[in-house]
């Protein structure tokens, strides 16, 4: 359907399921004897911040297609009036 996002591209257990994963890999670190977690910590932040860049990138073509249909409507509209 136009305009829809797949059920199977939209997890809702992300934000769970990647603070989850670094947990555990921070949890290893720490009984390896690390007590930084700079490198893991950058990689949760990537991860979050790659899923909100796609998350605009759909409202951006959601917008567009709703810009699209807009016109169309206003066309319609517009033809209607005059015939």
């Amino acid at each position: 359907m136009l305009g829809e996002i797949q059920t199977e591209e939209y997890d809702a257990n992300f934000p769970e399921r990647v603070f989850f994963d670094y947990l555990a890999d921070a949890y290893c670190q720490f009984f390896a004897g690390k007590d930084e977690f700079g490198e893991s910590e950058r990689q949760l932040e990537q991860q979050f911040d790659n899923r909100n860049a796609d998350r605009l990138a759909d409202i951006e073509r959601l917008q567009e297609e709703n810009d699209q249909l807009l016109r169309e409507l206003a066309q319609l509209n517009v033809d209607a009036v005059c015939h």
